[in-house]
């Protein structure tokens, strides 16, 4: 699987989950709008309609934002120019060079640490 086959699968799947949460976010809020008028014993079902608006309004406010955010997000991507993925021995040195230089820095605090100590000042 090619890496832009992975970039339209996982686009893919961030849509289906939208659809989830939409409905998610509208069944919370009608379904607590129809509990709050069986707690309360509200003839004309005012709580549910509460619900039921503050519900759609809610799920396309979400939808609105994660739609945004992610159209963003995939700008960014096609403005990045493209590399090449780093072979693993180059991944390797990359790695090795990080850990020698955090090694040195931990050799040099520590050399700063006893010279503290035996000169007596903090």
């Amino acid at each position: 699987m090619s890496i832009q086959d992975k970039r339209d699968r996982s686009v893919a799947l961030g849509y289906a989950g939208l659809g989830f949460e939409f409905v998610g976010i509208f069944l919370f809020f009608t379904l607590g709008g129809y509990f709050l008028d069986r707690y309360f014993f509200e003839r004309p079902k005012v709580w549910l309609f509460v619900g039921l608006f503050l519900g759609l309004a809610g799920s396309f406010y979400h939808l609105y934002r994660r739609v945004l955010v992610m159209q963003m997000a995939a700008d960014d991507e096609k403005s990045q120019p493209r590399t090449e993925p780093e072979s693993a021995s180059a991944q390797m040195d990359r790695i090795e060079r990080g850990l020698r230089d955090v090694g040195d820095r931990i050799d040099e605090e520590v050399r700063r640490s006893h010279d503290r100590r035996t000169r007596g000042g903090s």
